[in-house]
């Protein structure tokens, strides 16, 4: 069977400690799952002040055959970020997911095949079991967001937040064009590929075990408010 590649994009910022053992592990996993894939890995620090040196990076380098590094000196935002990484995919399929590959390889697999199946985007939703595995505080916040967003928003999916999509080359495209650089980035792909009549495909995420999550903070939350008007807008 002719071999595909498929690029995954991983946005960086202040990763914990062993970020690039996960980030190895998660592709041989992949690799085993996928044996005719050929996995292409372009990583973009955002402008982290922590956590990411040479060293980790060299492993990277020595470990994985295709890698692709860029380093943002100042921290512009996951919609930055991803980006700037997106425009140096070339494959026919690409994916971003967060550096601790959080949800289960299996999820990755069952996207793919969606893309195979000539979907243009296909959407993660974090199932029952994820809400249970994240603080209170956490799951109020984005369980009051979905409902904002299904008053607010004419759009396919109102679960627009979650770190893992995948996009053919169409897909692809709509993502270039977004403009908002942080958090409510994923809401502009979603609404500007629901104009552009693309065709969605839905793959429930399982949240892996031991997963740390990144702390939310209000002060983003409130600031991308105005981003929220402009999206609407649009």
């Amino acid at each position: 069977m002719k071999e595909k590649s498929i690029d995954i994009v991983l946005p960086c910022f202040n990763p914990i400690k062993g970020w690039e053992q996960q980030v190895f592990v998660s592709l041989q996993k992949l690799q085993s799952l996928m044996p005719n894939f050929k996995f292409y890995i372009i990583l973009v620090n955002d402008g982290s002040k922590q956590g990411i040196s040479e060293v980790e990076i060299n492993f990277l380098k020595q470990n994985i055959s295709n890698f692709e590094f860029i380093n943002l000196k100042e921290n512009q935002g996951k919609g930055a970020a991803l980006k700037k990484g997106f425009e140096l995919s070339e494959n026919e399929y690409s994916i971003f997911t967060d550096i601790d590959f959080p949800y289960l390889e299996t999820n990755i697999v069952a996207m793919v095949q969606k893309l195979e199946q000539n979907a243009d985007i296909v959407i993660g939703i974090r199932n029952k079991t994820y809400y249970s595995k994240v603080p209170p505080l956490r799951s109020l916040l984005s369980s009051s967001f979905k409902k904002l967003l299904k008053i607010l928003f004419k759009i396919p999916v109102t679960d627009t937040q979650a770190g893992l999509k995948a996009f053919s080359k169409k897909g692809k495209e709509i993502l270039l064009q977004t403009e908002t650089n942080r958090y409510l980035f994923d809401l502009e792909l979603i609404k500007r590929s629901a104009k552009a009549d693309l065709k969605f495909a839905y793959t429930d995420l399982t949240l892996k075990d031991n997963v740390v999550l990144s702390k939310i903070s209000l002060k983003i939350l409130w600031s991308e408010i105005l981003n929220l008007i402009k999206i609407f807008l649009l």
